[in-house]
């Protein structure tokens, strides 16, 4: 699954993460392992019959299973929050006890041994279940909306809609067949097997069918009043599905899946691997999930023709579509492996990128990911990537789970060589295909398909917490022309014990030329000697941005940063530049950054040089966004007046009004609303009530005028207007975002907050919860905790443990992603290219 939100551009991330200096598990937090089990599922078969109105469904599910335990005389199916009606096998009822907050135990008719094939008929009924299977009814504010239902099994909620070993390990092939009002689809995995009216007067059956087999929580029923786009790659079908009458919005928040089904398909060596590939564009669902051959993505993917001016949805698309090789083809057997899953489909987006739109953007966000697994670790907790240590499942979808796992795979390409990884690739998914993986899976496979063992990284990278913390300092001896470059491991001085093994390349432009070489980092301390024909004009450690998982602190001459930040081939490189030039806080470091602002070719490193400004909060800095207002590109336009509004500066509210009003760019429009309420001037609130009166794809610019409205008023009371259901469900998001940013430890406050937690609406509920733990008032626990305990599907459940925590040891925790501190003069993260070699010397 996508990391909720993780790239809904409206909204600050939700993780699961606690505050600082929180542990991710408690020190008595036991270790997970997979449960026993006495048998082994073959097929299910699900049979249900939904009244969209009442959200009710009638269901039964026959599973076919084999016996594995001798002499079996009872199996156990995990069942939540469903009315079982009774169990058959071959027309004779079983006995059964269901513990409805658990599991359902049947008693066979006899012992059987193993190997006994057995298939199991279970009824049941789901009354508008708390999860598994939601519900979404009309919608008062998009009135030719109708009823829709999806279900969710991630990470352990299939339980909640059907009865099931509910592991990831448990694979089968599977049927879903859905009786639905006339007028409306039901869509599942594999191919359709048959679609006829009834049973029933006014009712629609649609019988599917999925031959191969795929973890059970990867099972999916999507039912509304869909209209269908229809393409095709290499004669497998390329379905979208979305509300009728949008088709042309889905083309364009879609329409990348042919190519990018092409390229995985080549770039791993393994075609796609299942009949068909469907989107269904949800209401209500919040992020993607990669359901086997029938992905379900939230709605807001959907795009019109003023939204796509600067929004688009490639990386939900790809990261998902790399999920049917990683995470479906090829499963983690249990949770504590979950990076086999996310991991590569969070790097496989960065590929794509590459492929479609070019080398420069799968740069930028693979820095973009790395710096959110380094605030995440510095800012929240350290983990291990993969450990058995942890209190829900989906507290394992964090940073540390999609970045850091996704920063460790670039550097395993680079260690290997392109051809070598691409074949160890193959190896891994044509051997594993269909089947279960643990991560040894995935090292053994490195080591067949390459000779390589890379035991030594997995265990350092992702078996082990942190990360390689690198202090670097260059000084030059003109007499003896030699460069002195000392690296540092920081966590590991004093002591070799803790440090990190491995290559890292350094490089140095002169006006002779370029210089390179490779060093092996063993020691908690080096010192590397270099004879070049002249003082370095620039110096890298890692220029070619093999090592996003490396964080380097730098010391070197000024001049050094100015020539990075005007030539550094590397986004990443010039990036560091302007942050470092952005902590000098002169005019000159203004001045610097306006000129490397118009001269910059790359959209994101515009944006980077922008936000530097902005928080150098200097007038000269001020002055110099100013006269960027009007820069082109809409994502730019849009950092600039972001970064304006750190000002605060009342002079502005009429350059925001008119961008508010005129820009083309929703989310531009949408920037400069929240802008004119930072400026706390009186002369904003006319514009900003006019913002509330504007239509706007996924409600961008009401959220935004709410949230401004809110901080105008200076007060949390002035978001209560904005709560209730009469506003939409992103309106009402940002009402509770704004209330929580002015309401630290206030009880009122948290109140309310708990009361929006037990919303009927999935994203109002999250918000709210996300909310208490910035609020910071311990007074709800007693409630929350409660709350918890019904909570109804895995996200839910991990956010409100995670907030309980925190309210226990009485720290609030601002969640949104934070300001990235403009470092300190002599620091970078540096990356560069460059082609002559020079053998060091070591002291």
């Amino acid at each position: 699954m996508l990391r909720a939100l993780r790239k809904d551009p409206l909204m600050t991330r939700f993780a699961c993460c606690l505050g600082s200096g929180f542990p991710f598990a408690p020190e008595d937090t036991k270790p997970q392992f997979l449960p026993d089990t006495t048998f082994r599922t073959e097929h299910v078969r699900i049979r249900l019959t939904l009244d969209l109105e009442r959200k009710t469904a009638a269901c039964v599910c026959t599973t076919t299973l084999t016996i594995l335990a001798p002499d079996a005389r009872k199996v156990v199916f995990d069942a939540v929050d469903m009315k079982v009606l009774g169990v058959h096998a071959a027309g004779r009822k079983l006995a059964f006890r269901h513990r409805g907050a658990k599991n359902l135990e049947v008693t066979l008719p006899s012992k059987c041994p193993a190997g006994t094939r057995l298939e199991l008929e279970i009824a049941y009924r789901l009354s508008d279940p708390r999860g598994g299977l939601t519900f979404v009814g009309h919608d008062r504010h998009h009135p030719g909306r109708s009823p829709q239902a999806w279900t969710q099994g991630q990470t352990d909620d299939a339980r909640r809609w059907f009865p099931c070993r509910d592991v990831p390990a448990e694979k089968a092939t599977t049927e879903v067949i859905a009786t639905v009002p006339d007028g409306f689809r039901a869509i599942s995995n594999g191919m359709l097997d048959s679609e006829e009216a009834g049973p029933g007067r006014g009712m629609r059956t649609f019988h599917w069918r999925m031959n191969r087999p795929h973890s059970l929580y990867l099972v999916t029923l999507t039912v509304g009043r869909f209209g269908e786009v229809a393409e095709e790659w290499d004669g497998i079908p390329i379905l979208y599905y979305c509300e009728r009458g949008r088709e042309d919005e889905a083309r364009r928040g879609f329409g990348k899946t042919p190519k990018a089904v092409r390229f995985f398909s080549e770039y791993t060596g393994v075609r796609y691997p299942y009949e068909k590939y469907a989107q269904i564009a949800a209401a209500d669902f919040l992020g993607g999930m990669e359901n086997t051959s029938a992905t379900t993505q939230m709605d807001i993917a959907l795009l019109d023709a003023r939204a796509a001016l600067d929004v688009d949805f490639d990386g939900l698309v790809s990261h998902e579509l790399a999920h049917q090789w990683f995470g479906d083809l090829v499963t983690c057997r249990e949770w504590s492996h979950a990076w086999l899953n996310e991991s590569f489909a969070t790097y496989f987006e960065i590929l794509f990128l590459e492929h479609d739109k070019g080398l420069d953007e799968a740069r930028y966000v693979l820095w973009q990911y790395a710096n959110e697994y380094f605030e995440e670790n510095a800012q929240a907790y350290s983990r291990p990537t993969v450990t058995r240590r942890w209190r829900e499942s989906f507290q394992l979808f964090d940073c540390h789970l999609y970045q850091r796992g996704a920063c460790v795979l670039h550097f395993l390409r680079h260690v290997l060589g392109e051809d070598a990884w691409r074949g160890a690739l193959r190896h891994y998914l044509e051997k594993h295909g269909y089947g279960c993986v643990e991560t040894r899976d995935l090292v053994e496979a490195f080591r067949v398909a390459t000779g390589r063992n890379l035991d030594r990284y997995f265990e350092e990278w992702l078996f082990r917490a942190g990360h390689p913390e690198l202090h670097a300092a260059l000084s030059w001896d003109p007499a003896a022309k030699e460069a002195t470059l000392r690296i540092a491991q920081k966590g590991a001085i004093g002591g070799p014990r803790n440090a990190y093994e491995f290559p890292i390349d350094v490089r140095f432009q002169t006006p002779g030329g370029t210089f390179d070489a490779r060093v092996e980092l063993k020691e908690a301390e080096h010192a590397f000697v270099y004879r070049l024909p002249a003082e370095p004009e620039m110096a890298w450690i890692d220029p070619d941005g093999h090592l996003p998982i490396v964080r380097t602190e730098w010391v070197k001459p000024a001049r050094c940063w100015r020539n990075q930040l005007a030539r550094d081939p590397h986004v990443a490189g010039r990036i560091a530049a302007a942050e470092t030039i952005a902590g000098w806080g002169t005019t000159e470091a203004a001045a610097l950054l306006e000129r490397a602002l118009a001269r910059e070719k790359f959209w994101g490193v515009r944006v980077e040089i922008a936000r530097a400004l902005g928080r150098m909060r200097t007038a000269a800095a001020r002055e110099a966004l100013r006269r960027a207002m009007g820069v082109p590109h809409p994502k730019v336009r849009r950092a600039v007046v972001e970064a304006l509004g750190e000002f605060q500066d009342p002079s502005l509210v009429d350059a925001f009004a008119r961008i508010a009003r005129r820009d083309p760019s929703v989310l531009v429009s949408a920037a400069a609303v929240r802008a004119l309420g930072r400026t706390r001037s009186e002369r904003a609130a006319a514009a900003i009530r006019r913002a509330h009166g504007v239509a706007s794809w996924a409600d961008v610019v009401r959220a935004a005028a709410v949230g401004a409205t809110v901080e105008l008023a200076g007060k949390w009371e002035a978001a209560r207007p904005y709560l209730g259901p009469s506003h939409p469900p992103r309106v009402r998001a940002a009402a509770i975002g704004a209330l929580a940013s002015l309401a630290h430890g206030d009880p009122g406050a948290a109140r309310e907050l708990l009361k929006w937690a037990k919303d009927p609406c999935q994203l109002v509920r999250i918000s709210a919860i996300r909310s208490l733990r910035r609020v910071g008032d311990p007074s709800v626990h007693a409630e929350l905790k409660k709350l918890g305990e019904k909570a109804g599907n895995s996200m839910e459940r991990a956010m409100i443990d995670s907030t309980l925590r925190s309210l226990r040891a009485g720290q609030a925790t601002d969640l949104p992603r934070p300001e990235r501190r403009t470092p300190k003069p002599g620091r970078n993260r540096p990356r560069a290219t460059g082609k002559r070699s020079a053998a060091p010397r070591r002291t």
